[in-house]
């Protein structure tokens, strides 16, 4: 974090995003991995979580960077939003 904010420009935007190896119901609460009847996906979403973890990776990136940036002294204004996208059967008029 301390070399993206050195890289910007004064006044300069940083935009960041993340994707994770979690996936969530409809009211969008996180499913369990050891649910019985999970899809292939979350299975492998599971199996890529812990190889990254067992390697020393930081899967968990996505709920860290909003602290990582603002324990920055250097960033200032720094904002977090979770944008959840459908990767199953897409429900039509609804939001």
């Amino acid at each position: 974090m301390n070399e993206l904010a050195q890289s910007l420009r004064p006044s300069g935007v940083l935009l960041l995003g993340e994707g994770e190896l979690q996936l969530y119901d409809e009211q969008k609460k996180p499913i369990s991995f050891s649910e019985p009847n999970s899809s292939a996906l979350h299975r492998i979403f599971f199996a890529a979580y812990n190889a990254m973890k067992n390697r020393g990776g930081s899967p968990d990136a996505p709920f860290m960077s909003p602290t990582w940036l603002r324990a920055n002294d250097s960033l200032t204004d720094v904002g977090w939003h979770k944008e959840f996208i459908p990767i199953g059967p897409w429900i039509y008029g609804e939001r």
